[in-house]
């Protein structure tokens, strides 16, 4: 994919140079060697030195390995890359702000500034919020300049992916080789087995459309992805997959698609599944499942935590006016008193209860403004020409809004970067003049 180019990806190339210099290591001299850390300088040259097409696709691959260096990696090279991407859009290429969107982000910024005064406990909460400012300025600059492309979009995104799951995979297997506890989840290169597994379900519903402009067989993706995805051990990757395969290939699906292909697409899963329950691996994440199901509910607890952070929202009064700042040191403190312990160091897996939690209805109102404005100007709508793919990365989109906690400081570039997905997905009018300079 990234060899048989006529025209060398030097950048992406990089990129996997540095991935697979750290599975090495990794194997190699084990986790914890300092040789490891030094890797964290070289992943910033890409990221400094990348052309203005690059910049994006580059934060993508970043993002997907952003837990290389566990805290290290997530706080400091995902962050400081946003930043200095921010910083390049602004004054190297001069991107311009959009006035109005600026205005409604200072009115958010100042205040999120003055809860953090207020809530201060340590240094490190002015970096995430520096980098949580970058991010939106990263989001704002990027409307008035031209599209990325889709395909360097989603060529950084799945080799990166790739590369996730592969250097993930060092951290079990140093430890416990092949045999791994039930309780362990696998999260590849990122902190949480959700976030892993929601880039998996990103990268499977944008295969149609890269498919169209590359003329590769997207069944290829679905299927890789697919497989990559189970190991995360999710229950909601399963039901959003089902959900959007069911939609993409029965209810909304391109009439160039034959009936037999989607019979063929689904055998091919089946015989996957099958294959995968009769070796050890099957076992091993049946084990897991059934583990994970004894422990909590079907929605794996997310309505217990949900209903109990409404309802301390509506005993304290000042939270459900004000919040308490996206500092979730002191979000996760409404979950520590007396004996509810189920709940400490729990967010609370939803996006528009964090809204509230973090700055009140007040707030949330300007926020929902800011929102509904960058959708807007990011025309990013529904019609009949839209592509397929558009309607299913909207619904893993919502999924991800009501099941995962996107408003934290060092996660909120994520929904960042799932808005680009959603920004860059060609329309047929888009697809019929082709792609020809980004084919790979």
């Amino acid at each position: 994919m990234i060899l048989n180019n006529k025209k060398r990806d030097y950048n992406l190339l990089l990129l996997v140079i540095i991935e697979i210099l750290n599975i090495f290591i990794m194997f190699s001299f084990g986790l914890d060697n300092k040789i490891r850390y030094a890797l964290l300088f070289l992943n910033f040259i890409p990221i400094i030195m990348c052309k203005k097409d690059k910049m994006i696709p580059t934060l993508f691959f970043v993002q997907t390995n952003a837990g290389l260096y566990d805290d290290l990696g997530f706080l400091w090279l995902f962050n400081i890359s946003i930043l200095i991407i921010a910083l390049r859009k602004v004054f190297v290429y001069r991107e311009k702000i959009e006035k109005k969107l600026a205005f409604l982000f200072s009115l958010i910024a100042f205040y999120e500034l003055v809860m953090l005064l207020f809530n201060y406990t340590n240094l490190l909460q002015f970096f995430s919020f520096i980098s949580w400012v970058s991010s939106y300025i990263l989001l704002i600059t990027s409307i008035e300049s031209e599209k990325d492309s889709f395909t360097l979009i989603y060529k950084y995104f799945s080799i990166g992916f790739i590369f996730s799951f592969l250097c993930g995979l060092a951290y079990p297997i140093s430890i416990w080789g092949f045999n791994w506890p039930t309780a362990f989840r696998y999260v590849g290169m990122l902190r949480d087995a959700n976030y892993y597994s929601m880039n998996a379900l990103l990268i499977i519903f944008g295969a149609g459309t890269y498919e169209k402009l590359t003329k590769k067989n997207s069944i290829i993706f679905i299927v890789l992805f697919s497989v990559l995805g189970f190991v995360s051990i999710s229950k909601m990757f399963i039901l959003v997959l089902l959900a959007g395969l069911i939609i993409r290939f029965l209810v909304v699906r391109d009439k160039k698609i034959s009936f037999s292909k989607t019979i063929v697409f689904f055998l091919v899963i089946l015989v996957s599944i099958i294959a995968v329950y009769k070796t050890g691996l099957g076992n091993l994440i049946y084990e897991k499942y059934i583990y994970r199901s004894e422990r909590t509910s079907f929605l794996t607890g997310r309505d217990d935590i949900q209903k109990y952070y409404i309802k301390k929202m509506y005993d304290e009064p000042s939270v459900l006016l004000l919040g308490r700042s996206t500092n979730y040191s002191q979000v996760l403190g409404l979950g520590e008193d007396g004996n509810n312990v189920a709940f400490k160091n729990f967010v609370s897996h939803n996006t528009i209860l964090d809204c509230f939690l973090s700055w009140g209805i007040i707030g949330t109102i300007v926020y929902l403004l800011f929102i509904i404005n960058i959708f807007q100007k990011y025309k990013i709508h529904s019609s009949k020409k839209n592509e397929n793919e558009f309607v299913c990365i909207i619904i893993v989109f919502f999924a991800m809004l009501f099941a995962l906690s996107l408003l934290m400081n060092d996660a909120f570039a994520i929904f960042l970067l799932y808005l680009n997905i959603l920004r860059n997905i060609p329309f047929n009018d888009e697809l019929k003049k082709g792609d020809e300079n980004e084919k790979i």
